[in-house]
């Protein structure tokens, strides 16, 4: 087909997915070990990406990789892709084991495309090729849309894409929860097979019994990019869509991923102000932490060690913070407690010492 009819269709199209090029890895970009424990609290390859491995016994690093399709392949420059790099080996999976990678679309987003048909494609590339399970979910899990791609070359860069059907009959959440969960399956056990793909049903995932584990050998990788989730009826398109990566320019892109994490008190080193605080109580100061943009839900707090960071008070003391929670979510700021032995100075400023930074997420 000629790209003419390609652009023709896609006029007014939108990609849903943020950070769909693998630019932005705020936690980390690793090698890190990819977690057995919930995607909320999972490992995140990429901002908005998240990687769980359940295979018992078996292990893998989830990290930033520079390799990617050439402009010639994918149309435009990408930059990066993720890579799950396996690096111990499990020949033969047990019946409950399992590993996937996952992107979740917040209900706002997925409002545009709910009860309606889509396209999601994406460029991928592994060494061990076979067929591979493609898992879709609404909110509720009650409505499921399996399918199948298969990886034929190996070490090669090759673009999947699928036409998903409307689905009207499950429970789609359109607001500030989880909307649709797109999963790639890395590796299953038997427990997890199942029948019925290419179609929404009832229930929850599964895989197909051909799924290729690839756990088998640490030589063994997966790397994705260029993902892509277009609202509209594509079906007569028996191609890839051109990639782009949304009506956004990378500022928007980034402050889109920002609603789900944000880093503060990385800029500046070693004495970089994070906000301003006020005595609550005898070792309790209050502090406002403004934001670069206003967050999903009121976000959790994460770092190294109260300790790393510093309140400057109006006393000229300088405390070290016992403690570092958070109140609550306003606007484009997040009220902490900061705990401290004793309060000394009615009010004061918060700052990292070294190159701590607090790490905010509002994640689904």
């Amino acid at each position: 087909m000629s790209l003419t009819p390609r652009i023709d269709l896609l006029n007014g199209a939108e990609n849903v997915i943020i950070n769909s090029g693998m630019d932005f890895f705020q936690r980390s970009v690793g090698p890190l070990a990819i977690p057995s424990t919930e995607y909320v609290t999972g490992y995140f390859v990429a901002d908005r990406f998240s990687a769980r491995n359940e295979i018992s016994t078996a292990a893998a690093n989830g990290l930033r990789s520079t390799d990617v399709p050439t402009a010639a392949q994918a149309g435009v420059t990408l930059n990066a892709s993720i890579e799950v790099d396996i690096t111990t080996a499990k020949a033969v999976l047990a019946s409950g084991d399992t590993a996937r990678v996952k992107y979740i679309v917040e209900g706002y987003d997925a409002a545009r495309f709910a009860r309606k048909g889509f396209r999601l494609q994406f460029w991928v590339k592994s060494n061990k090729t076979g067929l591979y399970t493609l898992v879709l979910n609404t909110a509720a899990a009650d409505r499921v849309f399996l399918t199948t791609y298969t990886i034929d070359a190996a070490s090669t860069w090759e673009q999947k894409w699928v036409d998903v059907p409307a689905e009207m009959t499950g429970t789609w959440n359109t607001t500030t929860g989880e909307g649709l969960v797109i999963s790639w399956n890395l590796g299953a056990g038997s427990a997890s097979f199942t029948t019925g793909f290419d179609a929404w049903k009832a229930g929850g995932a599964g895989v197909h019994s051909s799924q290729t584990n690839l756990f088998d050998n640490t030589a063994n990788f997966w790397r994705m990019t260029g993902v892509m989730l277009c609202p509209g009826d594509f079906s007569s398109i028996d191609e890839p869509l051109p990639y782009f990566r949304a009506s956004r320019t990378i500022q928007e892109e980034f402050a889109k991923c920002e609603r789900y994490c944000q880093e503060v008190g990385v800029v500046g080193g070693n004495t970089s102000p994070i906000g301003f605080a006020s005595q609550q109580t005898g070792t309790v100061y209050r502090c406002m932490v403004p934001l670069h943009t206003a967050m999903r839900t009121t976000p959790s707090v994460s770092f190294t060690a109260a300790g790393d960071f510093a309140l400057i008070t109006s006393t000229e003391n300088t405390i070290t913070p016992t403690s570092i929670s958070v109140v609550e979510h306003r606007g484009n700021g997040v009220l902490l407690n900061v705990g401290v032995a004793a309060v000394n100075g009615i009010v004061g400023l918060l700052r990292n010492n070294a190159t701590p930074n607090l790490t905010f997420s509002a994640e689904l």
